[in-house]
């Protein structure tokens, strides 16, 4: 097996909360090319293949040194999950060591944050590496609502604790998703034993709707 890194960037044709996202301008670009640019410019990668049952995408590949591969209406779904699309990438040849899933509705991650994530797994020999962002949110002092309007608190009773004195609390960017190939034929990504690359607000814009469009656009536009 080769020493090698695949970045995977999937592009569905169908998106339920805004139509034809990967294909939308961002900043004068279709949305998916910054995810194949910045995999491409990642000198950790040797491979980048798009995952995708769009035409218009595979226009889009044509245009870089990147590999297209169509993927079927099965795993092309609404509910077709991450882990359905590397297992059907993985059913394919593949040789390369590591795999990192990188979405294409996080376009202002950069190659840096690709490499880095990649450097982190291979010098600690954690199962996986995911980028994630700093939230000021706790929850300790979170709760779930019944039907009856009962409050439930999330990780039992309250603490009285000061906010500055509760633990840092971070949650998934959805930008890089890296592991080790031979543990993703045996186990779902999240499953996995997770280190985090940490990533800053401005950078981990996740597309979902126009609003979250125009943030990408003023970034990409006057940030990067």
């Amino acid at each position: 097996m080769l020493e090698g890194v695949i970045a995977l960037i999937p592009a569905r044709a169908g998106s339920v909360g805004l139509p034809r996202k990967n294909v939308q301008h961002v900043a004068g670009r279709p949305l998916i090319e910054w995810t194949i640019e910045a995999a491409l410019r990642a000198s950790s990668v040797t491979r980048v293949v798009v995952s995708s049952d769009d035409p218009e995408v595979q226009e889009v590949c044509t245009r870089f040194p990147c590999e297209f591969l169509h993927r079927p209406a099965a795993v092309s779904t609404s509910t077709s999950s991450a882990d359905d699309v590397i297992q059907h990438f993985l059913s394919t040849h593949v040789d390369e060591l590591i795999l990192t899933y990188l979405q294409p509705t996080s376009p202002c991650r950069t190659s840096e944050d690709i490499d880095r994530s990649i450097e982190m797994i291979r010098s600690t020999g954690s199962d996986a590496v995911v980028s994630i962002v700093r939230i000021s949110e706790k929850p300790e002092w979170m709760f779930r609502r019944s039907d009856d309007g009962s409050l439930t608190p999330l990780l039992g009773p309250v603490s009285q604790t000061r906010r500055q004195d509760l633990q840092a609390t971070y949650k998934l960017n959805g930008a890089i998703y890296t592991a080790w190939v031979e543990l993703l034929k045996q186990s779902r990504l999240l499953d996995l034993h997770l280190l985090g690359h940490e990533m800053p607000w401005d950078r981990s814009i996740d597309i979902d709707e126009a609003e979250d469009l125009a943030k990408a656009e003023s970034f990409l536009r006057n940030g990067a």
